[in-house]
């Protein structure tokens, strides 16, 4: 068993930010990713006090059937409201938009304990990738 391959680069640009994750599952035993980090609290532009995030837009490829993947926030107690996408194993690109729900983004869900955006995929086989593009959005109070 071999983890796969990851790159994961997290720019933020103010109170906004977008992240690429990319996954390569290169041997031919491959582990499954299980709760990894995709956008990640430790690096985020911290100006602000009890700092979240909130997810703005996704996109995703997966390049071979079978391979599927939940992005969900990982907050402290989870909740079915944490689920940003479910990608189902039929080898597919998609993307969402939040910019028509309420608030305009999908907010973590647990105001006083927020976590990262983590992905769990099954499914990977040797020569699966896998492609996610979020872009979020920070919330919480100024800093005094």
């Amino acid at each position: 068993m071999a983890p796969p391959t990851m790159e994961r680069f997290q720019h933020c640009l103010g109170r906004r930010g977008y992240v690429h994750f990319h996954a390569v599952w290169t041997a031919s035993a491959a582990d499954e990713l299980s709760n990894e980090p995709v956008v990640s609290l430790d690096d985020i532009s911290g100006k602000l006090d009890e700092t979240r995030f909130a997810v703005e837009s996704i996109e995703w490829q997966a390049s071979a059937a079978g391979l599927s993947a939940v992005v969900e926030f990982d907050s402290t107690p989870p909740g079915a409201d944490g689920l940003v996408v479910a990608i189902t194993p039929d080898g597919s690109s998609g993307e969402m938009d939040f910019s028509g729900y309420p608030s305009g983004n999908i907010p973590d869900p647990n105001r006083l304990s927020p976590g990262n955006v983590v992905v769990t995929t099954t499914g990977a086989q040797q020569g699966d990738e896998l492609f996610l593009a979020i872009r979020f959005k920070e919330k919480g109070q100024s800093k005094p």
